[in-house]
């Protein structure tokens, strides 16, 4: 869909369109990312602090706990990410 190009082997980057699109926060909200990425990326948006981000990065197994810790997280996010457009009332 030209979302995404390769830069690597195993890279790829958004496209112009993807970044528009807002193609990282959708792959969060669908669960395709590593849950550290995740994270990281939710902060990048605003959905999330610093502090909350280090929380979860240092906390326990993330690997191992990740669904656990982050859908709550990914939840909220998804809903204030989506009142904010005007998608969700």
């Amino acid at each position: 869909m030209g979302l995404e190009e390769q830069i690597a082997e195993n890279a790829t980057r958004n496209t112009a369109l993807g970044s528009e699109l807002g193609l990282d926060i959708m792959m969060v909200f669908t669960g395709v990312f590593d849950e550290w990425e995740m994270a990281i990326i939710l902060e990048q948006y605003g959905l999330l602090d610093r502090e909350a981000v280090d929380d979860i990065l240092d906390g326990p197994n993330l690997s191992e706990h990740g669904e656990r810790i982050l859908r709550p997280i990914v939840q909220k996010a998804f809903f204030a990410y989506h009142r904010s457009s005007g998608w969700v009332t």
